[in-house]
């Protein structure tokens, strides 16, 4: 690696993007509360749903700066607050400044509520591949597919073009616990499978190939489109399984509600 270069590399950005959109950038754990470059006051927002049947949601917009985003929303119990902008910015006040608001359709209002804990008011790089090899934003996964496995990585750094980056899933720590905690039920219910995890990668491998891989397939479609076709009653009535399946719904939601924000950031 020329380090010299990799240093003037990093000043170019720097001097292109200043210092507070840096750390907007590249820290993770940074979350911002009022950085934007968008007017201020906005004519009445556009409502858009997505869905017409009423349940609870997330009501929120994209939040445009240099070089990356942040998302501002809220969890409602029902999607009809969509038609009270008196109710909406009661709830996030943020909402007066949005040009168009969205509404994404969740199982339930903890499962709303965990969308938000997890991406609202975090910004992030519209183009992190292209500066993966400066720095690793670490907050995007990475997948990596093959006939017979399924490779999860956690940062980006020299993976533009090979893999194809799902997301902002979560916390690693957390991904890891849960994919050791998973991997003997996984085994338990399906021998041709098997789950690894190591501190940047976790992994389902199928270890007998003249299987169809199902439960691989499953991992894949929720990994890809956020479907979660586990059954629930695959799942015995242990608070550990119970929580293992929590988990890959909850996971299943936030890939599905990146894959809408994708699609809005290319339409908006």
């Amino acid at each position: 690696m020329d380090l010299s270069q990799l240093s003037k590399e990093t000043m170019e950005l720097s001097e292109q993007i200043g210092s507070k959109q840096m750390q907007l950038l590249f820290d993770e754990n940074y979350f911002c509360d009022e950085i934007s470059l968008e007017d201020p006051i906005k004519s009445e927002a556009q409502i858009i749903v997505e869905e017409k049947v009423d349940s609870a949601g997330v009501a929120f917009f994209i939040d445009k700066s240099s070089g990356s985003f942040c998302l501002r929303g809220a969890a409602f119990s029902s999607s009809k607050v969509l038609s009270d902008r008196e109710v909406l910015e009661a709830e996030n006040h943020r909402f007066h400044r949005a040009d168009s608001i969205h509404w994404f359709t969740c199982d339930s209002f903890s499962q709303a509520q965990i969308i938000v804990d997890q991406m609202m008011n975090r910004r992030f790089p519209f183009e992190d591949e292209a500066i993966c090899n400066i720095s690793d934003p670490g907050a995007s996964w990475w997948l990596h597919k093959t006939n017979d496995s399924l490779k999860i990585f956690f940062k980006s750094m020299g993976r533009k073009g090979e893999f194809e980056k799902i997301g902002p899933l979560g916390d690693s720590e957390i991904a890891k616990y849960r994919w050791k905690k998973a991997s003997n039920f996984f085994s338990n219910i399906d021998e041709s499978i098997s789950l690894e995890c190591e501190e940047n990668c976790i992994a389902v491998n199928l270890n007998k190939i003249d299987k169809k891989g199902r439960t691989l397939a499953c991992f894949e479609e929720l990994l890809k489109r956020g479907e979660n076709n586990f059954k629930s009653n695959s799942f015995n009535d242990s608070l550990e399984h119970k929580t293992l399946f929590l988990y890959l719904t909850e996971l299943a939601a936030i890939r599905k509600f990146w894959i809408l924000v994708e699609q809005k950031l290319l339409t908006d």
